[in-house]
C-alpha cells in the first residue's frame, strides 16, 4: 500500500480478478470483476463520456472510435458475458448520443414536420418518420422518399392532424435511436402559443 494506491505484486495473466468491499453491516459490494484485458478495455469506454453519469460525450468521440470498440468488445473471447453486455450498453448509449447530434431541431407544424440537420453528416445515415406507429417517409443516405430535402431541411409530404403521434428515428448498425417523438403536450403548447400553427421542439 502506497498512499492511496493498493498494489498486488505478481503475475495475474488471464485470470479473472474480483475486488470487493464489505461494510460493517456485512453487505459486500463488487467494485471490479474481470480480467486485465477487460480492465484495459473499460478505460477507453469510460473516456467516451465526460463523467460517470454518461450523459455527455467527450469532444474527441466519433462513430469510427465507437465502431472500433464495438468490434473489440464483440470479438474478444476473454471478456465474460456480464461485462460484454455492460460494455455494449455503454457503447450503444454513446452511439445514440452522437447520432442525436446530426439533428439540430425539429419543427412540428399542424400537418407537416421539418427536420433540420446539423451539417452534411445526414447523408451518411438513414432516417425514418413514423406517424401513429406507421411508416410515413424516410431519408436514406441523403435521398428523400415520400418527402423532400432542401438546404439540410427534411420535410414530410404526408399530411396529418395536429394531434397525431409523430416519431423520427435513425437506424445505424442494427440499432434504432429516437431523435424526436411528439406527445399530447406538443399540441397543447401549440394551441397556447401566439402562432398556433407551429411548435418548435428541441431534440431529446
Amino acid at each position: 500500500m502506497n498512499q492511496n494506491t493498493w498494489t498486488r505484486l505478481g503475475s495475474i495473466g488471464h485470470q479473472e480478478v474480483s475486488i470487493t468491499a464489505t461494510r460493517s453491516t456485512g453487505h459486500t459490494y463488487t467494485l471490479f470483476s474481470g480480467t486485465v484485458e477487460q480492465a484495459k478495455l473499460a478505460l477507453p469506454i469510460r473516456e467516451l463520456f465526460t463523467d460517470y453519469t454518461m450523459t455527455l460525450l467527450s469532444a474527441h468521440v466519433d462513430l469510427a472510435a465507437i465502431d472500433a470498440l464495438h468490434l473489440t468488445v464483440n470479438g474478444n473471447p476473454l471478456i465474460n458475458p456480464t461485462n460484454r453486455a455492460a460494455y455494449r450498453s455503454y457503447l450503444n448509449k454513446a452511439q445514440g448520443l452522437l447520432l442525436k447530434k446530426t439533428v439540430s431541431k425539429v419543427v412540428r407544424r399542424t400537418d407537416t414536420l421539418d427536420v433540420y440537420f446539423e451539417g452534411d453528416t445526414f447523408k451518411e445515415h438513414d432516417y425514418k418518420l413514423h406517424v401513429n406507429g406507421l411508416y410515413a417517409s424516410e431519408i436514406t443516405q441523403g435521398k428523400a422518399y415520400y418527402s423532400s430535402v432542401s438546404n439540410r431541411v427534411w420535410t414530410s409530404s404526408k399530411k396529418f392532424d395536429g394531434d397525431d403521434h409523430c416519431k423520427v428515428i435513425i437506424e445505424y448498425q442494427g440499432m434504432t435511436t429516437t431523435l424526436y417523438e411528439s406527445h399530447a403536450a406538443d399540441t397543447l403548447t401549440a394551441s397556447a402559443s401566439q402562432d398556433n400553427d407551429i411548435t418548435h421542439c428541441d431534440v431529446e
